[in-house]
């Protein structure tokens, strides 16, 4: 609920709010269990962790589903999705090209290129989903249903809103 007040005063759509704000803030206990296993020599732990909780996420949209009583959920999904889906498909297959041919050179002696191409994709998503939100209403930063503005900790909300042409009230 607090993802979709945010993301209704800061004019962004539910979709971006889903995809990258919970998206950050639920996986936050991944990083943390995978940076673990890493510092511990466990990388095949490290790996398992991301791969099998994507399984099990797209395994509770089955669930989901079953829950869903005003029909079925795929057909109610905003249609913005599909860019994270065909983003989440591209993803998994450059972890597959990883695991298969294995690349040995680093890109500016940092990561992989295939961390760079992983990385581009999912910022390409967020702007995807990010242009969807300038396609509706844009932000209002003047009082609202919460009676005063969003606080200066949301600074970034604001600044995004400001991207889809609102401007302070």
């Amino acid at each position: 609920w607090v993802a979709d007040a945010l993301a209704e005063h800061a004019g962004l759509s539910r979709s971006f709010a889903g995809t990258v704000l919970m998206a950050l803030v639920t996986t936050l206990p991944e990083i943390a269990v995978t940076l673990s296993a890493l510092r511990m020599g466990a990388l095949d732990m490290a790996l398992g962790n991301l791969l099998g909780s994507n399984l099990f996420n797209v395994l509770i949209l089955s669930i989901d589903d079953a829950f869903y009583v005003p029909g079925p959920l795929m057909a109610a999904a905003s249609p913005a999705h599909m860019g994270t889906i065909v983003a989440a498909i591209l993803m998994t297959g450059m972890v597959i090209i990883g695991l298969v041919m294995r690349p040995q050179g680093k890109v500016l002696r940092l990561v992989s290129w295939i961390s760079v191409g992983i990385a581009a994709v999912y910022a390409l998503n967020a702007i995807w989903i990010f242009m969807d939100a300038c396609g509706r209403a844009a932000l209002s930063l003047g009082p609202g249903p919460a009676e005063g503005r969003l606080p200066g900790a949301l600074l970034p909300l604001r600044v995004l809103g400001a991207a889809c042409g609102a401007s302070p009230a």
